[in-house]
């Protein structure tokens, strides 16, 4: 299979930001800003004005999709700006479905981590704690983990790089 420029670009990104997502839990500004400029450009040059707006409305969803977790602090600024670039690259509606694909990804992500990690088997057991006190006595704030240790992390931009990868070279089938 001969990928095309765009496809190629769109696989690179995804394995440098995934890669360095579950190294590091971090990704990189220089990649993801650098991405967005390089499809902003692809877009110009493939489609002109037309191009313009698709990169720039693909840049937007990835923001509006990802804005709140990130505001609510479920998501990392990284992963917003990752998938921002993804959507430079894919336009809004395969955003969308790259969105799709990778929550989906990402439920088999936590699921996986939960399996091998007896760290966060123990926070699950926690968390049902938790809840249980939240129904007797309906005070929320027993469901906020007491130190940022307590969280179990997830490298979600390994989910978003599938997820963009599959909308990509899906060419959109699930949402056409």
């Amino acid at each position: 299979m001969i990928l095309e420029p765009r496809d190629a670009l769109v696989v690179v990104l995804a394995a440098a930001g995934a890669a360095s997502d579950v190294r590091s839990r971090r990704i990189p500004n220089l990649l993801t800003v650098g991405a967005a400029a390089t499809a902003v450009v692809l877009g110009v040059v493939e489609g002109g004005w037309p191009g313009l707006v698709d990169a720039l409305a693909g840049l937007g969803m990835g923001l509006a999709l990802l804005g709140a977790p990130f505001a609510l602090g479920i998501a990392g600024a990284g992963d917003v700006k990752f998938l921002m670039a993804f959507g430079a690259f894919l336009g809004p509606r395969r955003t969308v479905e790259a969105f799709i694909w990778a929550t989906a990804a990402g439920g088999l992500l936590a699921v996986a981590v939960l399996g091998v990690s007896p760290r966060a088997r123990t926070r699950v057991l926690t968390s049902w704690i938790q809840f249980k006190n939240l129904l007797y006595t309906r005070d929320a704030s027993v469901l906020k983990p007491e130190t940022r240790s307590d969280t179990i992390g997830v490298p979600y931009g390994l989910a978003l790089a599938a997820g963009a990868v599959i909308a990509q070279l899906g060419r959109g089938f699930l949402l056409g």
